[in-house]
């Protein structure tokens, strides 16, 4: 499997096509390096700041990205976001926003994301999984209409995470070594919870309401 390195805020990704009964397929899979050859103290400092943003469904609401990316402070190693992201019939703005952000953005491809997103967006929509290796942890993301085949795959690939959304319902579950991250949905929560994301750092996975208040939260060990 190959692996392509680059700074945080700087991500070469690769497109792999791969033919499943009849349909084509995209994945990612992009490589955060580890801190390298720096000063001790720069790099306790960077190490300290590293961090994901998580977010999905917000279906053309730039005020939940915007409201989120507080949450997610000063440029992230990159956001995650599990699809369905824009509105099929109303330009709200949030294409520009995610065109604009200072830092990658990896999205799977969502039910309701359409190919012509992708033009809006000038990012790949992937599916059906996009792979993130990051700060030492395997990542493996999809929208999760197909939560029992991610499920599988995250178990059998022994992934640290797997990230999904589709319910709109935000929750953080172990299972044997692996880690299900679903942010709820950042504009249409359902069930008890208000809109919501996340942020995964290198000690902790944390669900927060875009008010920031938190909701869930699990340690990596």
């Amino acid at each position: 499997m190959r692996f392509f390195h680059a700074q945080p805020c700087a991500v070469k990704a690769y497109r792999r096509a791969t033919i499943k009964k009849g349909k084509r397929f995209r994945s990612i899979l992009v490589h955060f390096p580890a801190l390298g050859n720096i000063p001790f103290e720069e790099g306790v400092k960077k190490s300290m700041k590293r961090r994901l943003g998580v977010l999905a469904d917000t279906h053309g609401h730039e005020d939940a990205w915007a409201k989120a990316s507080l949450l997610w402070g000063d440029t992230p190693d990159a956001v995650l976001h599990a699809g369905d992201v824009l509105s099929s019939d109303v330009d709200t703005g949030l294409a520009g926003m995610i065109r604009s952000a200072s830092f990658p953005v990896i999205i799977s491809r969502g039910n309701c994301d359409y190919p012509e997103d992708e033009k809006i967006l000038h990012r790949p929509l992937l599916s059906p999984y996009a792979f993130v290796w990051w700060n030492g942890k395997s990542i493996l993301m999809a929208h999760g209409n197909r939560f029992e085949e991610l499920r599988a795959l995250a178990l059998r690939s022994r992934v640290d995470l797997a990230v999904y959304g589709h319910t709109h319902v935000a929750s953080v579950v172990r299972e044997e070594g692996t880690i299900f991250l679903n942010p709820g949905s950042a504009s249409l929560p359902r069930g008890r919870d208000p809109a919501s994301a996340a942020t995964v750092d290198e000690d902790e996975i944390v669900i927060f309401t875009l008010d920031g208040v938190q909701l869930h939260k699990e340690r990596w060990y």
